[in-house]
């Protein structure tokens, strides 16, 4: 009985030192804004999104996740520091395309549709489809196959995405990899609205809430075979049509690349017009080696 005691006692004192030197002051480095009072509410909730919207994300996803194919296969400095133009296209019906070219010339185009939802009835959601395929190729490296599904929540403001696309090797071989995406959307309160009530502080020229700021955060991984290869970090800002062009901005910047390649920065950057009938926005793509 003693032994047990002793054994038991020691235990004991050693899960007290632990809960204490748990919290000695050493904290995981805090969330950003606006998680810090944990899962997002009004009045950051972002808005339903127009179905057109949701195509035309999903799209430029795919058109990302290209050029970290490009980028895995090549390293950032072959890809960096070059701009190629793109236009993103989506109607009411969730049903459009993206494509990427230079001086003319297309490099690559991903199709989008809406798809038929699997899951009951009453959880809501959309899913989208994102392919592409031959003459596919950015940057001179060939970019054979693409096939991504992005599923939205019944609201709109959270995505997951999961894609499987193929990028052509230094040995005229093809290296298959796979993508997957989660991210949301939110708005941050311009200045003028009462936190508490969401309300105008002002009578005019503050805030219309039928043309938001939307934002998103999220992370994505890359994996070659399944192993991971590469972590990116995604945020993204997009404004509606309000008699002036709605812009979008989708910003990744790698976190972690198991190939040691370092930093690298991709950027688009649209105009154009985005409301609830149509998503029609041009722009560029950039690739450039920066940190965050």
């Amino acid at each position: 009985m003693k032994t047990k005691f002793t054994v038991m006692t020691s235990v004991i004192l050693m899960g007290s030192a632990f809960t204490v030197s748990a919290y000695g002051g050493v904290y995981p480095p805090p969330p950003p804004v606006p998680y810090g009072s944990g899962p997002l509410k009004a009045p950051y909730l972002a808005p339903n999104l127009f179905k057109s919207e949701k195509a035309a994300f999903a799209a430029l996803e795919g058109a990302m996740q290209e050029a970290e194919a490009v980028i895995y296969q090549g390293g950032c400095s072959a890809a960096a520091n070059k701009t190629w133009n793109i236009h993103a296209f989506a109607d009411e019906d969730g049903t459009g395309f993206v494509k990427v070219g230079s001086n003319g010339v297309q490099q690559f185009r991903l199709n989008v549709s809406e798809q038929a939802m699997t899951a009951p009835s009453y959880l809501g959601g959309k899913k989208f489809r994102i392919t592409g395929g031959p003459p596919n190729v950015l940057n001179g490296i060939k970019l054979p196959y693409y096939d991504g599904t992005a599923y939205y929540s019944k609201t709109g403001q959270m995505m997951t995405m999961s894609a499987e696309f193929w990028v052509g090797n230094v040995n005229y071989a093809i290296d298959h990899l796979t993508g997957s995406v989660i991210k949301d959307f939110y708005k941050v309160l311009p200045t003028g609205v009462i936190p508490d009530e969401g309300k105008l502080a002002c009578t005019s020229g503050c805030y219309d809430p039928q043309v938001p700021v939307i934002y998103d955060w999220g992370l994505q991984s890359v994996s070659k075979e399944f192993v991971p290869q590469d972590k990116w970090w995604q945020r993204s800002k997009a404004t509606r049509s309000d008699g002036s062009n709605g812009t979008t901005v989708f910003w990744k910047d790698r976190l972690f690349s198991a190939k040691g390649n370092g930093v690298c920065k991709i950027k688009i950057d649209m105009t154009g017009s985005n409301d609830a009938s149509s998503f029609e926005q041009s722009g560029t793509l950039t690739i450039r080696k920066v940190t965050p």
